[in-house]
């Protein structure tokens, strides 16, 4: 079946790698303002215990309305993510999440435009996802801005019914624990609908996880 199953959460979640790797999750979008090397580390040792390969796109946000702010705040913020990046430890080619977290307006785009094109040009070498509602995180897809689409959850905000049926998203995002994945914290579920693989995503992973062949059995001796 195509699609990977993912989740978001605003808190330290390595310790819960395992259980969600547990119930299929294969994406993880932490926050970069809480997450360290630590989180990091438990991810990938929770999937290689499971033989199974995981991606991480970090998320990063500072207020919802960031991207009203235009051009110069962009030039800031990408400046705060190499940083994240260098501190985490996150590689190169590797995505990171733009987030514009309200329903953003026609009459806002050139704003928000400019402040995504800024952080892209600020963050050379790592692909970046737009978050926000179908008609923004599509447009900065389009323009060449974005190379992912994630859709907000909320299928009122301005394009967002559209584009998830039509089928262009890249990720779509639940209101709340809509899969019910009951990992023991507040989560929104998501779903990448047409990755088969983190790499389509160009999530953080580790090489693919081989199960190890089994040991050869002694041959007896000749009689």
């Amino acid at each position: 079946m195509t699609g990977l199953l993912a989740f978001d959460a605003d808190q330290h979640y390595g310790s819960i790698a395992a259980l969600a790797i547990s119930k299929g999750v294969r994406i993880f979008l932490p926050y970069y303002k809480l997450f360290n090397i630590a989180d990091r580390d438990q991810i990938f040792a929770a999937a290689k215990a499971a033989g199974v390969q995981v991606g991480i796109i970090p998320i990063f946000e500072t207020t919802a309305d960031r991207g009203l702010q235009g051009a110069d705040a962009g030039a800031a913020d990408a400046q705060a993510i190499l940083a994240y990046m260098n501190q985490c430890g996150q590689p190169n080619a590797t995505s990171y999440i733009l987030t514009f977290d309200f329903d953003e307006q026609a009459a806002q785009d050139p704003a928000c435009r400019a402040y995504a094109y800024a952080v892209v040009s600020g963050v050379p070498g790592h692909p970046m996802i737009a978050y926000g509602n179908g008609a923004l995180s599509e447009a900065l897809k389009a323009a060449g801005i974005a190379k992912f689409a994630w859709d907000a959850g909320g299928m009122g905000m301005r394009g967002t019914r559209a584009d998830v049926t039509a089928g262009n998203e890249d990720m779509v995002q639940d209101v709340g624990d809509v899969r019910g994945l009951h990992l023991g914290i507040s989560i929104d579920s998501d779903f990448a609908p047409h990755a088969n693989s983190p790499a389509d995503l160009d999530a953080w992973s580790l090489p693919a996880v081989v199960a190890a062949p089994p040991s050869p059995q002694p041959v007896p001796p000749a009689q």
